[in-house]
């Protein structure tokens, strides 16, 4: 830009020169005007050199650097929580890991119709305890007159493990077959033991005239038992399970409120009733009349009250007659009522 300036400049400048000595000199003398134009360049380069001479040369700029996009740190995750009476409750859920198969490992070979005991061991690797509410309970496949569902005894702390049995017949029929089961919480909620709970743990035998012809295995001594509710399950009815909205309540007259779901593998005709046992002295429990309903595939879920005026202690079943025989979990309501 300096540059066009000094030669715009020098340009203009010897115009005025030429003009000047044009004017002023004689007419007769005239130049060439190609010597004249000459000249003027090696004056100019004369002028230009002595300016660039005494002009500083300007130092390089330095780039400017381009910034770079910062690499993410991680940070520390806090849990989801919720806030129950003040204090911070860490939200918590259930999940079962398969450790072993106690017996019947995968394969075994039984004559049609020989009883056997399939035995689990799964560990709680949720953050929540099973409790004695928890209930084992047959998903899909093949039943092989398993129960529809088996209640846990004993309560499992996360971490720890539990060797659950099964009772089972092999099938009359030659073959591979495969029983699905999975965990239900005490709303109902069903898991399993992927790292998403979501799948089953099972048992795989195989059906043939040299397998064993009754290998009804004892469950491991070395952990606790699942013990089997009343009915052998079926088919037909895949699950019934029963909750109750709260089971210890002190005060008196109350007002039980149940909810029942029951699961069919088709449409049936289902005869129903709820049975109360009592374990308070000198009080008898309420009787239920049986309820018959038209059920279609799938879950039907059922609401019961029961109110009781004076103290009580006792479990209360959902018991299906019709179209098969099937228990549900047992319920503990415990209801205290103080003197006046």
């Amino acid at each position: 830009m300096k540059r066009t300036t000094i030669l715009i400049t020098l340009f203009v400048g010897l115009s005025l020169l030429l003009a000047a000595c044009k004017s002023s000199a004689p007419q007769e003398e005239t130049k060439d005007p190609q010597m004249v134009i000459e000249a003027a360049n090696q004056t100019a380069d004369a002028m230009m050199r002595t300016i660039a001479a005494s002009t500083p040369t300007p130092a390089p700029a330095t780039p400017t650097p381009t910034a770079q996009p910062s690499t993410p740190t991680s940070q520390p995750v806090t849990p989801l929580a919720t806030t129950t009476g003040g204090t911070q409750a860490v939200i918590t859920g259930d999940k079962a890991e398969f450790v072993a198969d106690i017996s019947v490992p995968d394969g075994t070979v039984f004559q049609p119709g020989a009883p056997f005991v399939k035995t689990w061991r799964l560990k709680n690797a949720g953050t929540s305890t099973w409790t004695t509410t928890y209930t084992v309970v047959f998903a899909n496949g093949d039943q092989m007159g398993a129960p529809v569902s088996l209640v846990l005894p004993v309560a499992v702390p996360p971490g720890q493990t539990v060797d659950i049995s099964v009772p089972m017949v092999a099938p009359t029929q030659e073959g591979n077959y495969t029983g699905n089961f999975l965990i239900a919480n005490s709303n109902g909620q069903r898991f399993g033991i992927d790292p998403n709970a979501g799948q089953p743990f099972y048992v795989v035998i195989v059906v043939g005239a040299e397998g064993t012809p009754a290998a009804a295995l004892t469950p491991s001594a070395t952990g606790p038992a699942v013990t089997t509710t009343p009915g052998a399950g079926s088919s037909l009815v895949n699950w019934v399970f029963l909750s109750v909205d709260n089971a210890n309540v002190a005060g008196c007259p109350h007002n039980f409120n149940f909810t029942a779901q029951v699961t069919l593998n088709a449409p049936a005709i289902v005869t129903y009733q709820l049975e109360v046992t009592s374990n308070t002295p000198g009080v008898n429990p309420p009787v239920i009349q049986p309820v018959t309903a038209n059920m279609q595939a799938g879950t039907t879920i059922i609401n019961f009250s029961l109110n009781f005026n004076s103290t009580f202690t006792g479990t209360v079943q959902l018991h299906i007659t019709a179209p098969e025989n099937v228990y549900s979990n047992p319920v503990t309501l415990n209801l205290i009522c103080p003197y006046p």
